[in-house]
């Protein structure tokens, strides 16, 4: 290794070179790619990139960098300082394999803001979402015959060393130059294939989480875990049982002998053979919970209070998060975590699935003198659903702000629209909002009794059966959609199809095509021909692959056009959140709520809505 001195004069002579590189007004690539300490206890497989950057062992061996089309070079921790001094970054384009982690280091370690992040992973997970967006895999997937394209494995050298003798960092700076020249050939190759608005799409989730925003509630998060492990406390003294009784299944089932009630079982769906309906959503565990014998119901409570550690994972990883941040929260979202291209919870920490109204989401914060922007689409995919399928009746029902919910709950029950019950009204949004892909009576009728907060319904199976087909009856057309895409589905497994056009009124929307359904974002809901098959999918799913994928466009458009205005914080299924000034939070929610009413230019009668608020805290 390079003594210091001689080193920095190397430095030096480099970040000059590299300062002449840049084109002002134009941005400069630079694939990068950090060698980090690698311990067989202590890796990314085990770790968030939180944990693993903030960890005391974290440690940088050095780094590979490619300016343009230049030859890749390695540069070692005691160099990359002064180099990375010398990079007009503000006319720099980062590119790198799985860049909320290089971003992270760049950002978190060395207060680095690149004008643009390129991520090479993100763009392999929307090009082809059922594949393996590891480096590894998608090189084999690009160059299937080239053996040179490969990634390596001689970092497994680097294992539990806190430093790298001569010899090592030859053999790992090798390593980290084929990556870095790997990553440049995939980003070319797979450039001409994403839309812009797409890379714009990679570039904010990762400056999402590499400038986090968002701010903790350090004193919520705190009584939130300590409110949890007194509950569990106080049920298990109240029960007289341990915590293990209560979660183990064999142990739960002798515990409801002992008050002489069988256990209740269902079949496996994976081994077809009976195992314990101990589940929350299984019918038998829900008469357990309203069972006569009180120590029986309050037994499955107790299990129910035990089992459940989300939140209480949740707010100690919060809290850790909070003091390795100095109170601030990196939002961590996987670009197309969903095959329809929807955004997915990563980091282990999943703002998605925070339940509403929580003290968890009250317990994320605007910064001080800010609030939080809510800003919802309003049963988007029911719309987008009733569009498509040509549903004019329905249409117009969300055209004129009509209350479709109790408009087809009337049809259920009859009456009067305002004499609908809450109930009533329930089983009605479940329809609209459910049975547009080809739900059944029996899941129907589960979906009614399982119910959302303390809302359910218990129908019989011929009345569930009787619902099902008075939505169908009256929404023909969306059972028409479903039946042409079953029709369609021989087709697409077909490589010699050119394929078909779907049309609404004359715009040419959506092209089925052979393992693939193209977008009018020129993206594809694509499929894996391994797995695709009329046993697999059926018209109606893939109907609701269609209405979701359409859907997300829509959002993200509206994402993108919000965030060159306000800095969109997070967003959480069908909601974007800002944050703004105090003085500036109606003009944002009024902002928001006006770009969210756009329909796109593929769908000019599409008729969209939405609902905002603000507060200090998510409230939403």
């Amino acid at each position: 290794m390079a003594l210091v001195s001689i080193a920095q004069k190397s430095i030096m002579n480099h970040a000059n070179a590299l300062s002449q590189t840049m084109v002002k007004g134009s941005l400069t690539n630079l694939t990068i790619d950090f060698e980090t300490r690698y311990g067989k206890n202590y890796s990314l497989s085990k770790l968030t990139t939180s944990e693993y950057i903030m960890d005391d062992r974290f440690f940088v061996f050095g780094a590979g960098l490619k300016f343009n089309n230049k030859p890749t070079e390695w540069y070692s921790w005691e160099e990359l300082g002064d180099v990375f001094a010398a990079i007009d970054w503000t006319n720099t384009a980062v590119i790198a394999h799985n860049t909320r982690f290089e971003a992270a280091i760049l950002s978190w370690i060395f207060g680095v803001i690149p004008g643009r992040w390129y991520d090479t992973m993100s763009m392999a997970k929307g090009l082809l979402p059922y594949a393996s967006a590891s480096l590894k895999n998608l090189a084999i997937r690009l160059w299937p015959e080239d053996e040179s394209m490969r990634k390596g494995d001689e970092l497994v050298q680097a294992i539990d060393k806190d430093f790298l003798d001569e010899v090592t960092e030859k053999v790992i700076a090798g390593y980290c130059i084929q990556d870095v020249d790997l990553c440049y050939a995939a980003f070319q190759q797979m450039l001409p294939s994403m839309p812009s608005d797409e890379l714009d799409l990679i570039d904010l989730t990762i400056n999402l989480y590499a400038q986090p925003a968002l701010h903790l509630d350090t004193k919520m998060l705190t009584n939130i875990l300590e409110s949890e492990k007194t509950l569990k406390q106080e049920t298990l003294e109240k029960l007289d049982v341990t915590s293990t009784m209560l979660a183990s299944n064999n142990q739960f089932a002798t515990l409801l002998e002992e008050e002489s009630v069988p256990p209740p079982f269902k079949i496996s769906k994976t081994t077809g053979k009976p195992t314990f309906a101990f589940s929350k959503a299984d019918q038998g565990f829900q008469k357990l919970l309203s069972h006569s014998n009180q120590r029986v119901a309050d037994l499955a409570a107790g299990r129910l209070i035990i089992k459940s550690t989300q939140t209480e994972a949740r707010s100690e990883r919060l809290l850790k998060i909070a003091e390795d941040h100095k109170k601030l929260l990196p939002v961590a979202l996987n670009y197309y975590g969903a095959h329809t291209g929807r955004f997915s919870g990563a980091e282990k920490i999943n703002i998605q699935n925070f339940p509403r109204g929580s003290d968890l989401r009250k317990s994320l914060l605007a910064p001080p003198g800010h609030v939080l922007v809510s800003c919802d689409s309003s049963q988007i995919e029911a719309r987008m659903l009733a569009w498509l399928a040509g549903e004019t009746a329905l249409t117009n029902q969300f055209k004129n702000k009509e209350d479709v919910y109790s408009v087809f709950a009337q049809r259920i029950f009859g009456g009067q629209i305002d004499e609908i019950t809450k109930v009533q009204r329930f089983i009605g949004k479940t329809c609209i909002l459910g049975l547009g892909y080809g739900m059944g009576a029996k899941r129907f009728q589960e979906t009614l009794k399982q119910g959302i907060g303390d809302i359910s319904a218990d129908l019989s199976l011929n009345e569930a059966n009787d619902v099902v087909q008075l939505y169908r009856m009256t929404h023909q057309r969306i059972v028409i959609l479903w039946r042409w895409f079953s029709n369609h589905i021989p087709l697409m497994m077909d490589y010699g199809w050119e394929g078909e056009t779907f049309h609404r009124n004359i715009w040419p929307l959506i092209k089925v095509c052979p393992f693939e359904i193209t977008l009018p974002n020129s993206m594809s809901l694509r499929y894996d021909p391994k797995t695709f098959s009329g046993q697999t999918t059926h018209g109606g799913k893939i109907t609701e692959n269609v209405i979701q994928a359409l859907a997300r466009i829509v959002l993200t458009d509206h994402l993108l056009n919000i965030n060159r205005e306000y800095r969109v914080a997070f967003t959480v299924h069908d909601e974007i959140t800002c944050i703004a000034t105090e003085h500036d939070a109606e003009q944002c929610q009024e902002f928001m709520l006006e770009q969210m009413r756009i329909a796109p230019k593929w769908a000019p009668d599409l008729p969209l809505d939405a609902e905002a608020s603000f507060d200090r805290y998510y409230s939403k």
